[in-house]
């Protein structure tokens, strides 16, 4: 097997540009970088909109349960978009089952 000619393959784009276009077109709009962490991989496995994460994230600092385990239960009930806050009382009820007791 013969290698492509450079003709075939376009120049790579210079480094600088790449890292300039990161910090100044990407990094502005993203407002923070994603994660594979237990909460990030749930809404892909039960089919939950990926605007819920940061909700389920605040409510389970907020009443002290896994935001994972938000995510699974608001999968597992079909909500949809709109239904934010409908995440507090999910992340109540995990509260009560699993017998943590509410923030002072």
């Amino acid at each position: 097997m013969s290698r492509p000619t450079a003709a075939i393959w376009p120049a790579p784009a210079h480094s600088a540009s790449r890292l300039a276009a990161a910090e100044e077109v990407l990094a502005p709009i993203t407002p923070r970088v994603p994660v594979a962490d237990r909460a990030g991989i749930v809404p892909g496995r039960y089919g939950v909109y990926n605007s819920f994460l940061l909700h389920a994230e605040q409510a389970a600092e907020r009443y002290g349960v896994p935001a994972y385990q938000i995510l699974r239960r608001v999968g597992e009930r079909g909500y949809v978009g709109g239904q934010e806050d409908m995440i507090i009382d999910v992340a109540i009820g995990l509260r009560d089952e699993l017998g943590i007791k509410e923030n002072a």
